[in-house]
């Protein structure tokens, strides 16, 4: 029983190195790869064109619930815009420190690329921003078949904050506000692939549901 509830969990860790904060999610999906492919596709596409739409699924568990904690950091967006042709985008977006606009009207770009490696498919998309708030940024799925019906899914963040961000933030900061997330998302993108829909939580539920595996260091 132990062992079947564990594969319902996903695992996130992060760590800390040249600037940039690293966190990675992974867990076990029990359906096709085909599946897989589609529900991330339908997720890059969201991020990229129609974010809002994200909370009706992928991003359930994860909103601001005035937790003086989990929503120290927000992001609220306001437009997206999508290039079909090229899959380059953009959003413009207001980002909260402590439920406060800190940077308003900020536009953040997006390229998606996909690559394989051996039996990994790499969906990677770069965020491109230019500004005191962010340096660089990606996010990147790695997708690897392990039979017909089970497929290992791992969701890579790295971020390098610009400096007026890195005032603000700290390992705390970041495993309480931006860590779980990523683990409660790769779960939500397991649920739906495997039953098409995603039950309604709280952010305690969601985080119930994921294992911390590594602490900042």
């Amino acid at each position: 029983m132990n062992t079947f509830l564990m594969i319902l969990l996903s695992a996130v860790w992060s760590s800390y190195s040249n600037k940039t904060y690293h966190t990675h999610a992974e867990c076990e999906f029990n359906t096709t790869e085909e599946r897989v492919m589609e529900v991330v596709n339908k997720f890059i596409y969201e991020f990229q064109a129609d974010v809002n739409n994200l909370f009706t699924w992928a991003y359930i568990g994860t909103g601001n619930e005035a937790n003086t904690d989990r929503d120290a950091i927000g992001i609220k967006y306001k437009e997206c815009h999508y290039d079909p042709e090229t899959r380059d985008s953009y959003n413009i977006v207001d980002v909260l420190l402590n439920g406060k606009p800190a940077f308003k009207d900020r536009r953040i770009g997006g390229h998606y690329t996909e690559t394989m490696v051996d039996s990994t498919r790499n969906i990677r998309l770069d965020i491109d921003y230019s500004g005191s708030m962010l340096d660089k940024a990606d996010a990147q799925f790695h997708i690897t078949p392990l039979d017909s019906n089970l497929v290992r899914v791992r969701l890579e963040i790295n971020l390098k904050l610009g400096w007026f961000i890195n005032l603000f933030m700290t390992n705390r900061i970041w495993v309480n506000n931006v860590e779980w997330r990523i683990g409660v998302i790769l779960d939500n993108l397991k649920e739906y692939a495997e039953t098409g829909t995603v039950t309604k939580k709280s952010q305690e539920n969601a985080i119930r549901k994921v294992k911390r595996r590594k602490s900042l260091e």
